[in-house]
């Protein structure tokens, strides 16, 4: 899930990325417009499917935590039942919003989310509660040199985050990726391959072991 204002390029690398070194398979674009969502296929088919969700307005994050549940209907029509949540910037707060405030039950299960790049409201981190509790959750930041954070998120809000979830939550984990402007400020985490290789490990090492290590072998 993009954040403010994203589109293809947040996410579209990173996909190919792990299609490329077979940790997962680029499958379908979903594209959500106002009141439904037109599917994209990359004519491709394999092991952790990874489906890049985008909005025809990526601009408003409170309609779009609204519209998962469009998003969700689509993927349950498509054979879908659990999924793995992956947001960067507001797109993960769209992911949270929609799992404390829109889920239905009928919806296909979240089983993981990845929230990268991403601060949360008091009102947010007050609807902690209302998350799936089977949910595992990581927690990914950037830190710039000696800074705190990633020059638009800060590590404190990030540590107040994990805090806040970790009642509710089967499991959280809270992981720092240190460097410079180049690959740790906020925009840059979605292509930098350390984030590539934790966001992959967390959603399929109990799945893909062998493709997870062929990565790390490569770097």
């Amino acid at each position: 899930m993009p954040g403010y204002g994203g589109n293809w390029i947040s996410f579209g690398p990173m996909i190919g990325r792990m299609n490329r070194y077979h940790v997962g398979t680029a499958a379908e674009t979903l594209q959500v417009h106002a009141n439904s969502v037109s599917v994209k296929h990359e004519g491709r088919s394999g092991k952790n499917p990874l489906i890049n969700v985008l909005f025809d307005n990526p601009f408003k994050p409170a309609t779009q935590a609204k519209q998962m549940r469009l998003v969700m209907a689509k993927l349950k029509q498509m054979g879908i039942t659990k999924v793995n949540l992956v947001g960067h910037s507001s797109g993960a707060n769209i992911i949270y919003d929609y799992l404390t405030r829109y889920r239905h039950e009928s919806d296909p299960i979240a089983l993981k989310f990845v929230s990268f790049a991403t601060d949360y409201t008091t009102g947010e981190v007050n609807e902690a509660e209302r998350l799936p509790h089977a949910l595992q959750v990581q927690n990914i930041g950037g830190q710039i040199w000696q800074s705190d954070g990633d020059w638009a998120i800060n590590g404190t809000s990030r540590e107040a985050f994990t805090a806040a979830v970790a009642p509710y939550v089967a499991s959280v984990q809270t992981v720092t990726v240190h460097g410079s402007p180049l690959d740790s400020y906020h925009s840059m985490l979605h292509q930098n391959l350390d984030v590539d290789k934790l966001i992959a490990q967390f959603l399929f090492t109990n799945t893909n072991q062998n493709g997870v290590k062929q990565w790390y072998n490569k770097y």
